[in-house]
């Protein structure tokens, strides 16, 4: 099971770190907005909202490496300035 945590603070989960750091949609987010009850199929894209958008840094504490997985095109300045991995 994971613990929720904060932007930026590490949740362990076996032999791995894993943070996650706020992004951004890029311009135009056309369907702005979070879901706020479960999506049926069928139905219009618009249905599906953006919510948010966050990048994932995950540590194997074993071997000191490092992948950091972007979820979007946009992004916050400077949040991943201090950020480093082997793999994007």
């Amino acid at each position: 099971s994971f613990d929720l945590t904060a932007p930026g603070q590490s949740v362990q989960a076996g032999a791995y770190d894993i943070t996650l750091i706020e992004g951004a949609h890029c311009p135009p987010d056309r369907f702005p907005g979070v879901i706020t009850e479960p999506v049926t199929p069928p139905a219009r894209a618009s249905a599906y909202r953006c919510g948010e958008a966050w990048s994932t840094l995950v540590h194997h504490r074993p071997t000191d490496r490092r992948l950091l997985v972007v979820g979007s095109a946009g992004f916050v300045p400077g949040a991943l300035d201090s950020t480093q991995a082997d793999v994007v």
